[in-house]
C-alpha cells in the first residue's frame, strides 16, 4: 500500500478505533470503492468522495458539518439502492451526534441503522453505541 493511501487512512482508523472498533475485529472493516467490482457511476464517485470527506470532518471532531453531510448522503446512497453505505452514513451521522451530547437523536438514528440494515455490519455497531448510551457509558 502506498504512504499516500496509509496516511489518508489514518483518520478513518483512528475514528474507528475511538468508536470502540478493534482494526481486527470483521465489523471494522468498511468496503469501499475500490473493492466493488464494478466501476462506480461519476454520481457514485461523488457520493463517495463526500462520504470520505465527511469521514475525515469527524475524525478532525468537526461533528456538526460531518453529520450534516452524513445526513445528506445517507438519503442518496439510499435512493441509489446502496443500502449498504446508507446504512454506514445513519451510523457515522448518529455517532457524530453522539459525540455532540446529543444522546437522544443518537440513540434514534443507532435504532434506525438496528431496524433498516439488520444484517449490515453497522447495524451490529450501532447496537454496541446504543447499548452504551443506555449504560450511560
Amino acid at each position: 500500500m502506498p504512504s499516500s493511501k496509509i496516511t489518508a487512512a489514518l483518520p478513518v482508523l483512528a475514528l474507528l478505533l475511538a468508536a470502540g472498533c478493534a482494526a481486527h475485529a470483521p465489523l471494522a472493516r468498511w468496503q469501499t470503492a475500490e473493492d466493488d467490482t464494478i466501476a462506480p457511476a461519476p454520481a457514485s464517485q461523488d457520493n463517495e468522495r463526500a462520504f470520505n470527506q465527511a469521514v475525515a470532518m469527524a475524525a478532525q471532531r468537526n461533528y456538526s458539518p460531518a453529520a450534516q453531510t452524513f445526513a445528506d448522503l445517507a438519503e442518496r446512497f439510499d435512493s441509489a439502492a446502496n443500502h449498504r453505505r446508507a446504512a454506514e452514513c445513519l451510523f457515522w451521522q448518529a455517532y457524530c451526534l453522539e459525540k455532540q451530547d446529543k444522546t437522544y437523536e443518537a440513540a434514534r438514528l443507532y435504532q434506525r441503522v438496528m431496524d433498516n440494515y439488520p444484517s449490515l455490519p453497522p447495524a451490529a455497531m450501532a447496537a454496541r453505541r446504543l447499548a452504551n448510551l443506555r449504560n450511560g457509558q
